[in-house]
């Protein structure tokens, strides 16, 4: 879940990753991953620069390098989230990557932008340095918990017969082709199809849903959806599943901008 803090209290964000475990917060991150990938990592490492003897924590390193540490299952957890940096310039909201003093530098995958001041970064996007006085700076969470809580209760009903290029809870890699799967986008979820024609060509994209929801729209998307009745769709949502389809990524982004949903 991504979602916008707008209190007084942004100035106290710390940007980070953190994991709510026996009731106390920690700084977190997944062991050994390279990238957020919710189907096959599950272990997520806890630590505190304090020893915390009743959770665990085992000491690790020496003198400023010394902090505690534990390696727990994602399910004895509470909350497993991430907080970042994005901001709002020229009516969109972009990525932070980097902060320098009074100047920031965003991110887009969006070739338009090129046209507008924006450098090709590499083969992943384009990037753009501007002051922070020209941009509106906002903090979003990324709720990680309940995407993985989500794609393992589709996982366990299924067993053996989910399909296993199916992208739980990502975007999978686009540059493939006929991938399928969802993703989360501030509080919604969506699903999706990737088109063999092009990096970041779809099928469709379908959405918003909640967090009961998306588990039926990925059912009947599997075609598992008798393991899911349960789960069945409301009017609201089937009408969502019918109607609410996006035909690229370009308008889907769209929806978001004019959702005020980054």
């Amino acid at each position: 879940m991504e979602e916008f803090f707008d209190s007084e209290e942004d100035k106290k964000v710390i940007t980070g990753t953190y994991a709510v475990f026996n009731g106390k917060k920690y700084e977190a991150c997944f062991v050994k991953s390279d990238r957020v990938t919710f189907q096959d990592e599950k272990l997520v490492e806890i630590y505190s620069k304090e020893p915390v003897e009743e959770d665990g924590l085992e000491k690790y390193g020496f003198g400023k390098y010394l902090c505690y540490k534990k390696v727990v299952d994602i399910e004895e957890l509470s909350e497993f989230y991430n907080i970042k940096e994005v901001c709002d310039y020229m009516g969109q909201t972009f990525p932070i990557v980097r902060k320098d003093g009074d100047t920031i530098r965003i991110f887009t995958q969006d070739p338009s932008f090129e046209t507008k001041g924006f450098i090709q970064d590499g083969r992943d996007g384009f990037v753009k340095e501007i002051q922070v006085s020209d941009a509106m700076i906002r903090y979003v969470k990324n709720d990680y918990y309940s995407t993985y809580m989500i794609g393992k209760l589709l996982r366990d009903r299924m067993g053996d017969e989910y399909d296993k290029e199916y992208a739980f809870g990502i975007l999978g890699d686009r540059s493939k082709i006929g991938i399928r799967g969802y993703f989360q986008k501030n509080e919604s979820f969506f699903i999706y199809e990737k088109d063999p024609v092009g990096y970041m060509t779809f099928n469709y994209i379908i959405g918003p849903f909640n967090k009961r929801d998306i588990v039926y729209a990925c059912a009947l998307q599997l075609g598992k959806e008798n393991l899911f009745e349960d789960y069945r769709f409301d009017q609201a949502a089937q009408d969502v599943y019918d109607k609410n389809r996006f035909g690229s990524y370009s308008e889907f982004k769209r929806y978001i901008i004019t959702s005020c949903k980054y």
